[in-house]
Formats: C-alpha cells, sequence, structure tokens
C-alpha cells in the first residue's frame, strides 16, 4: 500500500509537468508557425543528439 508521503511527491510532480506543459505547448504552437521548417528541424536535431550525449556521458561514467 502507498503511503501519503509518496503520493504527494508523485502529484506535485504531476502538477508541475501539467503547470509547464500547457504554457509550453502553446507557445510552441505560437513560435512554429513563423519559423522555417529548417530550423525546427535542426534545433530538434540538436535537442535528440544533445540528450543522447547527456545519456551516453551517464550511462559511461
Amino acid at each position: 500500500m502507498m503511503n501519503i508521503e509518496m503520493v504527494v511527491i508523485v502529484l506535485g510532480f504531476l502538477g508541475a509537468f501539467i503547470i509547464g506543459a500547457i504554457p509550453g505547448a502553446y507557445l510552441g504552437g505560437k513560435i512554429s508557425k513563423h519559423i522555417p521548417v529548417k530550423i525546427l528541424k535542426g534545433f530538434l536535431a540538436l535537442l535528440i543528439s544533445g540528450t543522447a550525449l547527456k545519456m551516453w556521458i551517464s550511462i559511461f561514467n
């Protein structure tokens, strides 16, 4: 059975995620209409490459 502290922590993370996701999605929708596709693809490639590099560093350290 889950204790109350665990439930509070999970709900806190979920709340923070939702609070950040809603304005982020709105802002992303507005900005992406004005930025060329090549720049968006480049930004996405950079984001994915940076995440992969961070994972590899954490695995081998």
